[in-house]
């Protein structure tokens, strides 16, 4: 009879699936071939660029989330340096003080949290939907690892945030500041 108009072949994955491809194009008539290996291929070569700038937009969110967590403890800090100058003043150690002054800026960025993570739920499905066309659609997928992972790193930001204010605080000049407060 007439050649055969569709061929469809089963390879193990230990099979050379560049070979076979390359073998089938070979014979006379061939016009199309259509590989699952390959099509998979070329879209993780896609996803690997794709996966590339989400990290370099997640390194500029971290950046920036220092850098607005620096501003506001630095604030926080600046406001408290009488306080602390008093306070080491009358005998209380600098590790108290520091404990004290950590943990309300973890409260703070605590409180802050919540809401953050909401905005950043609805942002991402706002943002994901822009990609859907007919043919396809994207849900945003935030599961439980999602959501520790970036309440510590939020966490780690607020740390790292707060060392500058620290080691400013540590440099206090304590006689000039209790004058300060006493004027």
């Amino acid at each position: 009879g007439s050649a055969p108009r569709t061929v469809a072949l089963g390879l193990d994955n230990r099979d050379d699936h560049r070979l076979v491809r390359d073998r089938v194009a070979a014979f006379p008539g061939v016009q199309q071939i259509s590989d699952h290996v390959a099509t998979a291929e070329r879209a993780e070569e896609l996803m690997a660029a794709s996966r590339f700038f989400v990290g370099i937009i997640l390194v500029l969110a971290v950046v920036m989330a220092i850098a607005l967590i620096f501003n506001a403890l630095s604030v926080t800090i600046g406001e408290r340096e009488t306080e602390v100058a008093t306070l080491q003043a009358n005998g209380v150690g600098r590790s108290w003080i520091r404990r004290a002054i950590t943990a309300e800026n973890l409260v703070t960025v605590g409180i802050g949290l919540i809401p953050g993570l909401l905005l950043g739920r609805l942002s991402a499905g706002v943002f994901v939907s822009q990609f859907s066309t007919e043919q396809l659609t994207l849900d945003p997928v935030l599961n439980s690892t999602s959501l520790v992972g970036a309440v510590l790193v939020i966490v780690l930001c607020a740390l790292v945030a707060q060392v500058p204010g620290l080691r400013r605080l540590d440099r206090l000049d304590l006689a000039a500041k209790v004058r300060e407060r006493a004027l």
